[in-house]
């Protein structure tokens, strides 16, 4: 039975914790260590640059790169944010677009605003713009694994306390931040806005050497999020083990995919969710896809299962349909059985040891290895408590007020109920949600970015 780790911590786990913790910055602190102030140098001078536009229009913009948010650095690589200030800002303190590239829960640096994506069409539109780098489960430090779970997620904390403690002497107000992700990156953003402040973090922040403080976001953007891990494989087989004959999967990965896709109604009634309501929300939103896609012009194939004049969608062909656009996943899907042999997911890897070992996190993959221990440990738990929004929304005052969800109809990466139980969770707080799904759009993120900025205006009017 897979547990939501909807728990308190007690205070075994207080000690595994903080124990675990301990030891990884103090082996961390003899392969790097630097004593950075976290202070913004008003004295600096940006360097001065012009972005190219797609469409020819240049922006001139003020760069203040490699500021680093942590005092005690663990990683140099990716520990630092990027600040861009465009010369024309929309008004005299403007939001703060803070952009996140983290993908596969790897490592990512800060990098400049690009003309193609939401940095430059964020600098164009007159936001203060920051890149934030951070560690992910390839960081390492002189064979030290220094990124694995929750350390990601710290760093985008960190980054938000930064400026919040610097907001009167900086560019950007920082009780405005958009905070804007793909992929992992969405779920990390999407994990940012929903554990805003949260007491689970207090000591984790403080020995990352964070800045005290707020890590509250105005805004969250989150494309195509891989999230709620822990309940993942199950809602991926749920929606797809009816292609289980097409997906050539042998005898045991069918016998699985059937175990986990019995076990997820259960997992959505302690959501508040049936079977039946998520399939009716899946439907609604393919239905509502197309729809918009039709207005803009599209011709939806017959073959999707969407007959637009009767309003009806057939999921199992829809599925199908999806199954035949790009090669799914086996199940599971995202915990690994061969985690013990280092064949292990993306997953595996951010929930794994600072020696670079995968780790299993659930109990069905634990239960159902083939060699290796079978029971799950409290630090696993707790990482993964930490990794997953679904745990803090509505668990804080704090929680994020404004959020625009994007998932591709043709996602083959996650699941539609991961992304449809956020946004219903979401929708019980009564935050401001604009969720969708983009017809024909497989894994992917920054699309439709005027779609987004004129939301984005929009909610500048009403806080």
């Amino acid at each position: 039975m897979c547990s939501t780790m909807l728990y308190d911590m007690n205070e075994t786990r207080s000690i595994i914790l903080y124990t675990w913790v301990l030891l990884f910055v103090v082996l961390l602190s003899s392969c790097h260590k630097e004593d950075i102030r976290l202070k913004w140098d008003v004295k600096k001078k940006g360097e001065q640059r012009t972005l190219v536009m797609g469409d020819d229009n240049k922006v001139n913009y003020t760069a203040y790169e490699k500021v680093h948010y942590v005092s005690w650095i663990q990683d140099s690589a990716y520990q630092y944010m990027n600040i861009y200030v465009p010369h024309n800002l929309r008004e005299e303190n403007p939001p703060i677009f803070l952009k996140t590239y983290t993908a596969g829960y790897m490592a990512s640096k800060a990098k400049a605003p690009m003309a193609n994506d939401a940095t430059g069409y964020a600098l164009s539109e007159g936001y203060v713009v920051c890149v934030v780098g951070s560690r992910g489960w390839n960081s390492t430090v002189r064979g030290v694994y220094n990124g694995r779970a929750p350390e990601a997620i710290l760093d985008l904390k960190a980054a938000v306390r930064y400026l919040h403690s610097n907001d009167s002497i900086m560019p950007g107000d920082a009780n405005r931040i958009i905070a804007s992700g793909s992929s992992a990156g969405g779920a990390l953003v999407s994990l940012l806005g929903a554990s805003a402040n949260h007491k689970d973090y207090d000591i984790l922040m403080e020995l990352t050497g964070a800045a005290e403080g707020r890590d509250d976001v105005w805004a969250v953007v989150s494309y195509s999020p891989i999230t709620n891990l822990e309940n993942s494989d199950m809602a991926y087989e749920w929606q797809f083990c009816s292609t289980n004959e097409t997906r050539g999967l042998s005898e045991r990965q069918a016998y699985l995919s059937s175990q986990l896709a019995a076990m997820f109604p259960a997992y959505m009634e302690t959501e508040g969710v049936s079977e039946e309501e998520m399939e009716q929300w899946m439907s609604n939103s393919i239905m509502s896809s197309a729809y918009r896609a039709e207005r803009e012009g599209q011709v939806i194939p017959l073959e999707t299962g969407v007959n637009i004049a009767d309003s009806v969608v057939d999921m199992r062909q829809f599925v199908h349909y999806i199954a035949g656009v790009q090669p799914l996943k086996t199940p599971p899907a995202f915990d690994a059985l061969n985690v013990v042999n280092n064949r292990g997911t993306f997953e595996n890897k951010i929930f794994g040891n600072m020696d670079g070992k995968d780790a299993n996190y659930t109990e069905f993959s634990m239960a159902n290895q083939l060699d290796g221990s079978k029971e799950l440990g409290d630090d696993i738990k707790w990482k993964v408590r930490l990794m997953n929004p679904m745990n803090y929304i509505g668990s804080s005052s704090h929680l994020c007020k404004h959020w625009y969800i994007r998932y591709g109809t043709l996602d083959r990466d996650s699941s539609f109920p991961i992304v449809l139980l956020m946004e219903h969770k979401l929708k019980k707080q009564g935050v401001d949600i604009n969720f969708a799904l983009q017809w024909g759009e497989v894994h992917n993120g920054d699309y439709k970015l005027s779609e987004l900025f004129d939301w984005l205006s929009k909610i500048e009017d009403i806080q």
